[in-house]
């Protein structure tokens, strides 16, 4: 299988906003999105409600995207 790189280089506005939204919702929350699942599988109450923000973030991501 061969691996694909994205080759973009310009650093815009829609990736310094998504990066800093990322940013800080990992340290608000304290979670990084691998760890908050497993968390949650285990029944960590935060890890929940983190996952399924995240997933609520997700799809919202996926209706902005195909409208533009």
């Amino acid at each position: 299988m061969e691996m694909h790189l994205p080759n973009n280089k310009i650093i815009d506005t829609r990736l310094i906003v998504g990066s800093l939204t990322f940013g800080v919702g990992w340290g608000v929350a304290g979670f990084c999105p691998a760890p908050a699942l497993v968390s949650a599988a285990a029944g960590q109450w935060q890890a929940i409600v983190f996952s399924l923000a995240m997933i609520v973030g997700f799809y919202i991501f996926s209706v902005l995207e195909r409208k533009t």
